[in-house]
C-alpha cells in the first residue's frame, strides 16, 4: 500500500490560505448590493495569488439582545505559497480596511492560515 506522501509528494503544493468575508450589508445591517466589492476582491486575490474562489454563505451571531442574527456573506478565498502570502498580506489588510470603509462596517473578517481576524 502506498503512503499519502508517496502519492502526493511530487505534486505542486500551495500551503497558505487567505479568505475575505464580503458582507451583503452597509451600515452594519442595511441590505445592499455588494457585487462590485465581491468582484474587486476576486480580481485582487487572483492577481496576488494566481486564482480565487468565491462562494456564498450565511454568517450568524448572537446580538446584544440575545437574538440570532443571520447575514448573507460572500467568501472569497485563495490558496498561495508562503512567499506570496508574505508579499501580499499588507495588501489583503488594506483591501479589508477599504471594504470596511466603503460598506460602513464595524469590521471585515479575514481568515489567514485558518485563523479569523476582524479588521
Amino acid at each position: 500500500m502506498k503512503s499519502i506522501e508517496s502519492e502526493l509528494g511530487n505534486l505542486f503544493t500551495l500551503s497558505s490560505h487567505v479568505r475575505v468575508y464580503v458582507p451583503s450589508t452597509v451600515d452594519v445591517s442595511v441590505e445592499a448590493e455588494t457585487t462590485e466589492q465581491v468582484e474587486d476582491t476576486k480580481r485582487l486575490l487572483a492577481g496576488w495569488f494566481g486564482g480565487a474562489t468565491a462562494y456564498r454563505a450565511v454568517g450568524s451571531w448572537v446580538s446584544a439582545t440575545g437574538a440570532l442574527v443571520d447575514e448573507d456573506v460572500t467568501i472569497v478565498e485563495a490558496y498561495c505559497t508562503e512567499a506570496q502570502l508574505q508579499d501580499h498580506i499588507g495588501e489583503v489588510l488594506g483591501h479589508a480596511r477599504h471594504l470596511k470603509k466603503v460598506l460602513s462596517q464595524e469590521a471585515i473578517a479575514i481568515e489567514v492560515q485558518h485563523q479569523l481576524y476582524f479588521v
